[in-house]
């Protein structure tokens, strides 16, 4: 799911990603996003990747932190 949050003009696409946990497989999604949409992105691009350490309280005081710094897009990585 990809919400997109306060399009504005500058120097390059602000993506924010919230990733649950620390794992090797959600790294691996992490590092796939960021290769697939840096292939097909015409603009440059600044990825703030942060983690949320197993915590629901820190990845949702990160959501709102990524949404305060106007990020353009923001990418939740899910887990189930």
């Amino acid at each position: 799911v990809l919400a997109f949050c306060f399009p504005r003009q500058k120097e390059s696409t602000v993506i924010g990603v919230v990733v649950p946990m620390e794992h090797r497989a959600l790294s691996d999604i992490v590092r796939g996003l960021k290769e697939e949409v840096a292939s097909v992105s015409k603009r440059p691009l600044t990825f703030k990747v942060m983690y949320a350490q197993g915590d629901l309280n820190l990845q949702r005081a990160i959501t709102q932190q990524l949404i305060r710094d106007r990020c353009d897009v923001l990418v939740p990585i899910g887990t189930t």
